[in-house]
């Protein structure tokens, strides 16, 4: 199986709203994006952590303008979008030179002050695309992900 869509998190937002109380900040300056190949397979109701397995072995290889661990996620905004409707969303993302050599599938977002580094959204981008001068992934306009309420 691979990345088959995009998706929340559900431990990462149990955590937040039981009683262990996860202080998890969507607009801090220090959570982080990194790549996934196709190869990924994430288990949205289990996974926690980028720090182990799916993600230790299926983000982009250190090469080429890509680093391990990906990059901070710059103006992160979470909020309204309308009546019942919570936004997600960041300005967009880029990397140059990107010749990493490798496919790249889906953003996992995680929050890096946290240990472990909990991950609490995927953004597959619907198809695979090759590396090759700037890589810039940029949200719609309505948000990276929404939560109906």
């Amino acid at each position: 199986m691979a990345v088959i869509g995009s998706g929340l998190y559900v431990a990462t937002e149990v955590d937040i709203k039981d009683a262990t109380q996860l202080a998890a900040n969507y607009v801090t300056g220090a959570n982080k994006g990194a790549i996934f190949t196709n190869v990924l397979t994430p288990n949205f109701d289990t996974d926690q952590s980028y720090a182990v397995a799916p993600y230790a072995a299926n983000e982009l290889p250190t090469a080429g303008g890509y680093t391990a661990g990906g990059k901070l996620l710059p103006g992160q905004t979470f909020g309204l979008l309308s009546t019942g409707i919570i936004s997600y969303s960041f300005t967009p993302l880029s990397w140059n030179p990107a010749t990493w050599g490798a496919i790249a599938r889906c953003l996992v977002c995680y929050l890096d002050p946290l240990a472990p580094k909990r991950v609490y959204f995927l953004w597959d981008f619907g198809q695979d695309y090759d590396a090759g001068g700037i890589f810039t992934i940029t949200p719609p306009p309505e948000g990276a992900y929404q939560i109906h309420v």
